[in-house]
């Protein structure tokens, strides 16, 4: 029987709800997150998205914490949404909520 996809995963996941806007090729659209780690993030977003499609990401994280760019690739489709892998060394912005 082969793993499930949380068996699979390497790095630690955190559930935080954080607004994401971003463009999909020509497409814009606007997404939250359901879990973050240091390579990659999960979004809740009904725009349907190929595996291994590129994404820019704009990520609204808590006030005081600022404003996160980030770029990635569709890793996993899984209506409402997609895991991503980020494809910059997980941004230091991130990691702060990983703590």
């Amino acid at each position: 029987m082969a793993p499930s996809p949380q068996d699979r995963r390497k790095q630690r996941r955190k559930q935080v709800n954080l607004r994401v806007d971003f463009t999909l090729g020509s497409a814009q659209g606007k997404a939250m997150t359901v879990d973050v780690s240091e390579t990659g993030l999960f979004l809740n977003t009904p725009l349907e998205a190929a595996d291994g499609a590129e994404i820019r990401m704009r990520i609204f994280q808590v006030p005081p914490l600022p404003e996160v760019a980030a770029g990635g690739v569709v890793r996993r489709v899984v209506r409402p949404g997609q895991g991503t892998r980020l494809t910059e060394d997980g941004p230091a912005e991130i990691l702060v909520l990983l703590r």
